[in-house]
């Protein structure tokens, strides 16, 4: 923290305009510090943008992969994957890739899996599956913990 601070005071007194940039997927800035930061939220990638890297990686491992997927299977598997980021999706992809040695519904479910793990992952929400709800996953308050 105190490295941090000595940072905005140089970079605030320098001769030159300069600007750090962290980043990082859950926001946990000390008290001491809010002051000195400024927050910008980055939007998550939307459906067309997880779509187009679901086809990039179909088309870059159809000599390995068989895709048993229509279109209404790869609309539902880019579904599943809204609310990562990226980088997560193309685990999550990959991870439905590999699961049975092709590409098929189930990658839904394994979407659906690697987002829980990425919400349990943060410590703040609770990941409850229910029945009849095609796949939805239901998101409740952290278990002991009371939202911020």
């Amino acid at each position: 923290m105190r490295t941090l601070r000595d940072l905005v005071r140089a970079f605030r007194t320098g001769d030159l305009a300069r600007t750090a940039i962290l980043v990082s997927t859950i926001l946990r800035i000390p008290p001491e510090l809010e002051k000195d930061f400024t927050v910008v939220d980055f939007a998550l990638p939307g459906e067309d943008e997880i779509r187009a890297l679901l086809d990039g990686m179909i088309t870059a491992n159809a000599d390995t992969v068989p895709v048993r997927l229509d279109d209404r299977g790869r609309d539902r598997l880019t579904r599943a994957a809204l609310g990562l980021t990226l980088a997560e999706a193309e685990n999550a992809f990959a991870l439905a890739m590999v699961d049975g040695g092709s590409l098929t519904e189930s990658g839904v479910e394994v979407a659906l899996a690697e987002k829980a793990q990425t919400i349990r992952k943060s410590g703040l929400l609770e990941v409850i599956r229910t029945a009849g709800h095609g796949g939805t996953v239901a998101i409740g308050s952290g278990a002991g913990e009371s939202a911020r």
